[in-house]
């Protein structure tokens, strides 16, 4: 389920440069619902890594843009890394590092080939869609960050 609604987030944000908070919703719902099929114990503290992702990921945000005077994540990646971090824990941390790393690749590569200029935004989610996918196999082979 986290997979497809990523997907559905990657494919808006690369046609729309939105992330629609009906997606969000919907990930939140399928959360809640995992955690009643499965009889789950309601988890604090996945909800306090998703608050201190929220709040991390908003700083940086805000610290970036007073420094280099234009914007770094949308609001709606920083939703979307909260809803992660719901379904992930601490290892949003992880998918965040790679989705950086990924994007910073991606748009070296563009930047150098002249697709693109140093003002170009690009949209962030599908990057973090493969950061997700990437930890999961490093998770599989058995290493961590």
């Amino acid at each position: 389920m986290l997979l497809h609604i990523l997907y559905w987030v990657s494919v808006t944000d690369v046609d729309g440069r939105i992330i629609p908070n009906r997606i969000l919703l919907l990930g939140l719902i399928g959360w809640l619902l995992i955690l009643v099929v499965e009889h789950a114990i309601f988890s604090w503290w996945n909800l306090g890594v998703s608050g201190m992702v929220g709040i991390t990921f908003l700083a940086i945000n805000m610290i970036s843009s007073y420094i280099s005077g234009r914007q770094g994540f949308g609001v709606g990646d920083i939703k979307l890394l909260v809803l992660l971090s719901l379904f992930l824990g601490t290892n949003v941390f992880t998918v965040v590092l790679l989705a950086v790393l990924t994007g910073g690749i991606c748009s070296l590569t563009l930047l150098v080939l002249g697709k693109i200029t140093r003002k170009s935004r690009l949209p962030f989610a599908p990057f973090i869609f493969l950061g997700v996918h990437v930890s999961k196999v490093l998770q599989i082979i058995g290493i961590s960050f």
